[in-house]
């Protein structure tokens, strides 16, 4: 049928090759997704692939011991960069030592004291497996409708763990001692070509990741205020719009709270633009504190923020807007050795089934207004 060892060398050059294209994506972009453990990945496993084929010119540590060792650093690679891709804690790294030599001391042992082709294979394949299993659950358990590559990624390692039972079965059922590299036993064959095929595959799928992040954090920035990743003014809008028919519809309650930091100005004129923008930043991570995960933020422009309360009645609203209040004036900001203290003007106003979205904005910063003109650092209700 074929010619496993060419299949092998095959293998070996594609994913050579592929790892140069990896590596050449990350090198243009390398702030949207680290690579390099794919890429190291696919490199040990190809120097692995052109090790197995020269067994019978290097010694055997070389063509034995140390491409299996490189084979296995190398899938626990791909573990390493999938858990990174989705910012999971990958294993203490005294983990991995342990196993390298537990794993060095047992191939030595079916290497050159009772040497066993099978016994080997039956060690490593599972191990493999176990990896491949482990970066498919830990992809397919966080994927949703809106990260396809990961289904595609998480699969690829399903059916590269099922590679390994192939190689099982080739091993068994190897009867001229050539194992893996018997040009007659068709399981070999099988295995060989779809390892092939399947670690394409995977590159195609990491190359998905990639693009999938990239239109992500795409979307991300262009809907978000790009000081305090809050909501940017044209999806808060776009979004209160949207609540505010929600609320007709179901007849539920909304509140809109408006807020303007009290004397901005003359915290720019004072301590300079960069503390400015400190000051907008910790506003906005002591405010977040004080919402729910539903609650809607957005930043109008300047120092004006605004914030919709979806299924929230005038008295609750109230309560949160006097917790923004007093978080802001109980805290301060540290800029070099200065301490700068700031207070928050807060309008509320409540929506009903007559609001429109400008009807609405307008009544809570006429509230926003009367908290200033009364002294600010207060809260205010439109009635």
């Amino acid at each position: 049928m074929f010619d496993v060892s060419s299949l092998i060398s095959i293998a070996g050059i594609f994913q050579l090759l592929l790892t140069i294209v990896i590596f050449v994506t990350w090198r243009k972009i390398p702030a949207t997704v680290d690579v390099r453990a794919w890429v190291a990945c696919y490199l040990l496993v190809s120097v692995s692939s052109f090790l197995f084929l020269v067994r019978d010119v290097l010694p055997e540590f070389f063509t034995i011991i140390f491409p299996n060792y490189l084979l296995l650093i190398g899938i626990y690679a791909l573990l390493y960069g999938t858990r990174q891709y989705l910012g999971i804690r990958n294993f203490p790294i005294i983990w991995f030592t342990i196993i390298s030599i537990i794993f060095l001391a047992v191939f030595s042992l079916f290497t050159y004291v009772e040497p066993d082709r099978k016994m080997r294979t039956f060690i490593m394949a599972p191990a493999i497996a176990f990896i491949f299993l482990l970066s498919a659950w830990d992809t397919l358990s966080r994927s949703n409708s809106e990260t396809p590559a990961r289904y595609f990624y998480g699969t690829n390692c399903i059916l590269l763990c099922f590679t390994q039972v192939f190689l099982i079965a080739s091993i068994s059922a190897s009867t001229d001692g050539q194992g893996l590299l018997s040009a007659t036993n068709t399981f070999s064959q099988i295995y060989s070509v779809l390892n092939l095929i399947l670690m394409v595959f995977m590159c195609i799928s990491i190359f998905m990741l990639v693009t999938e992040r990239q239109s992500s954090n795409l979307k991300f920035y262009s809907e978000r205020d790009s000081l305090t990743n809050v909501f940017n003014r044209r999806i808060f809008l776009t979004l209160l719009e949207k609540s505010l028919r929600n609320m007709k519809r179901n007849k539920t309650s909304m509140a809109l709270v408006s807020i303007d930091l009290d004397h901005f100005k003359n915290i720019n004129d004072t301590y300079g633009h960069i503390a400015g923008d400190d000051v907008l930043k910790h506003f906005v991570k002591v405010a977040q504190e004080c919402l729910r995960l539903e609650d809607i933020f957005g930043r109008l422009g300047g120092e004006e923020f605004s914030i919709f309360l979806p299924n929230t009645n005038q008295k609750n609203a109230a309560i949160v807007a006097e917790r923004i209040r007093t978080a802001c004036e109980s805290t301060s900001v540290t800029y070099g050795n200065m301490e700068i203290k700031f207070t928050a003007s807060i309008g509320l106003a409540i929506a009903d089934e007559y609001h429109d979205m400008n009807t609405l904005m307008d009544h809570a910063d006429k509230a926003m207004y009367q908290a200033k003109e009364t002294g600010r650092n207060k809260i205010a209700i439109y009635v």
